[in-house]
C-alpha cells in the first residue's frame, strides 16, 4: 500500500482487520507506523480497528433457518478488549506518535461505551489514554 502513498502523496490510513486479513507477513506494529508516517506532522492520524465476528451467523433459505460459521473478514458486535488493548500497549511500547482509532463495529455506540467499560476495569491505565 505504501506505493500509493508514494507516487500520490494520499495518507494511509491503518485498518486493524483488514491488514490482519490480507498481509504480507508484515508485523501490526510495522504497517501501523509505515501508515503514520505517511502524514503530515501537523496532522493527527486516523486509523480503523476492529474486531473479527466470532458469532454464528443465521441464514434464513426457504423458510429454513441455517447456522453458518463467522467470517473472519467480517467486524463483530462489539470490540474484543483484550485485542485492543494488546494493540494500544504495543504502540504506545513502540513509541509511535499519538493517532485517532476510529472502531469499526456493528453495536456502534454501544460498542463505544463497552469498551471505555473493559479499559476501565481491564487497563486502568489506558483509561486516561482513551477518551
Amino acid at each position: 500500500m505504501l506505493w500509493i502513498h508514494r507516487r500520490s502523496g494520499i495518507r494511509l490510513v491503518l485498518d486493524v482487520l483488514h491488514q490482519r486479513c490480507h498481509n504480507a507477513g508484515e508485523p501490526l506494529l510495522d504497517a501501523l507506523a509505515s501508515c503514520l508516517a505517511t502524514w503530515p506532522p501537523q496532522e493527527q492520524p486516523k486509523i480503523h480497528f476492529s474486531s473479527p465476528r466470532t458469532e454464528l451467523r443465521a441464514l434464513m433459505r426457504q423458510g429454513q433457518r441455517h447456522l453458518l460459521l463467522p467470517l473472519s473478514n467480517q467486524h463483530s458486535d462489539l470490540i474484543h478488549p483484550f485485542e485492543f488493548v494488546e494493540f494500544l500497549r504495543g504502540a504506545r511500547a513502540a513509541g509511535l506518535r499519538p493517532f485517532d482509532i476510529m472502531l469499526e463495529a456493528k453495536a456502534k455506540e454501544l460498542a463505544v461505551l463497552r469498551l471505555r467499560e473493559q479499559i476501565a476495569r481491564y487497563a486502568p491505565d489506558l483509561a486516561q489514554v482513551v477518551e
